[in-house]
């Protein structure tokens, strides 16, 4: 009896699974765990690829913007062939420290808030980042 509850629930969650995918691909979002920035580092780290101090950089903010921010705002703008977010890499001078220095928090917020990828913290976050 538990083996049969326990492949009752197994079906229903794969069928879940498949009716999202379906849903999504039918869609054309391409909104997949698979097509995201972070599942392309993890894949790159697994190819033992080595970052630059950009590519750092990068993760932080595009970490920092998942805290507070509807990511579906965000992800908008996200390139599925590479997984960037073109709209904030170029907010964030490509993430050259050279140039992202020259840029203050307020600028940084500012621009942000202009693509709807601002939250409440977002200053704080900025003034972390520069600082």
């Amino acid at each position: 009896m538990v083996n049969e509850v326990s492949q009752g629930k197994a079906q229903i969650v794969y069928a879940m699974e498949q009716q999202l995918r379906n849903s999504l691909l039918h869609n054309k979002t391409k909104k997949l765990w698979e097509n995201t920035y972070i599942k392309r580092q993890i894949d790159k780290r697994k190819e033992n690829v080595s970052f630059s101090v950009n590519d750092h950089i990068r993760a932080m903010v595009y970490s920092m913007l998942s805290s507070g921010v509807a990511w579906n705002r965000i992800a908008e703008s996200a390139d599925f062939a590479t997984g960037y977010i073109r709209d904030v890499d170029e907010i964030f001078c490509d993430y050259s420290p050279q140039q992202l220095l020259k840029r203050t928090p307020e600028q940084l917020r500012d621009c942000l808030k202009k693509i709807h990828c601002a939250s409440r913290s977002t200053l704080k976050q900025m003034n972390a980042l520069i600082e």
